[in-house]
């Protein structure tokens, strides 16, 4: 990743349940041995984690939808072995889009999406699980992952709280072409207060 180096071992294992044809759930366990280097310094790291989410989607096409609604909330308590630290990791992404004109020509699409760290600070879990922002996922416009909390003039780390807000409308031009206008905001926080 652009602004750390990690090595893990991760041993997992779990359930997934379809509940309906819109509602998915899954539950696992964890273990992982992570070797992380970030502007915070080098450590090695032992978790348990505890891994949950619920999806719910309507959408007519998980590619290119026109209607219908997407959540995702994911779950991840963890207790750290090695050092006693414990917390959770919170994920929220929601999604939702609508069409209109002649001939369903235009779409609007809005996500929001929150995430939070509790418990352990930044130096007793592993890098990846901290937030970072910029790119396709989060804030176009921006670099992968550029987006983060800066621990000196040239490096920066994941935060321990994200958001981010999108809005954007498609235009059909041609059967396969579209134009798209969006705009993008968000933030990652050193602290897990929003």
């Amino acid at each position: 990743e652009p602004d750390f180096r990690e090595e893990s071992l991760r041993i997992e294992g779990g359930l997934s349940h379809i509940l309906s044809d819109t509602l998915n759930g899954a539950a696992g366990l964890a273990y992982q041995d992570s070797d992380t280097r970030n502007g915070l310094g080098q450590r090695t790291l032992e978790h348990l984690f505890l891994p949950v989410s619920l999806t719910h989607d309507t959408r007519d096409d998980d590619l290119d939808a026109k209607r219908g609604f997407y959540a995702d909330l994911d779950v991840t308590p963890f207790a750290g072995l090695d050092n006693g630290s414990a917390g959770a990791r919170v994920y929220g992404d929601l999604r939702g889009y609508t069409s209109f004109g002649e001939n369903e020509r235009f779409t609007f699409a809005a996500r929001g999406q929150l995430g939070v760290l509790s418990g352990a600070t930044a130096t007793q879990i592993p890098s990846e699980m901290l937030f970072f922002s910029g790119g396709a996922g989060t804030v176009r416009g921006q670099s992968y992952q550029s987006l983060g909390v800066p621990v000196t003039p040239t490096r920066q780390v994941g935060g321990r709280s994200f958001a981010a807000l999108s809005a954007e409308l498609r235009a059909a031009v041609a059967d396969k072409w579209q134009v798209v206008g969006f705009a993008d905001g968000g933030f990652v926080a050193a602290s897990d207060d929003f």
